[in-house]
């Protein structure tokens, strides 16, 4: 598949990238750290 720098599909994976960055951000930004996820992850 050849696909461009301006094709739709990279659009969409910016702005999903863009989405993910400021919902880490803001998980982090309430105490949220990598280990505390893993344990909620974890939980049986």
């Amino acid at each position: 598949m050849n696909t461009t720098d301006n094709s739709p599909m990279d659009k969409d994976v910016a702005f999903l990238r863009e989405l993910m960055d400021e919902i880490s951000d803001r998980a982090r930004a309430r105490g949220l750290t990598p280990e505390i996820l893993e344990s909620i992850l974890n939980e049986s």
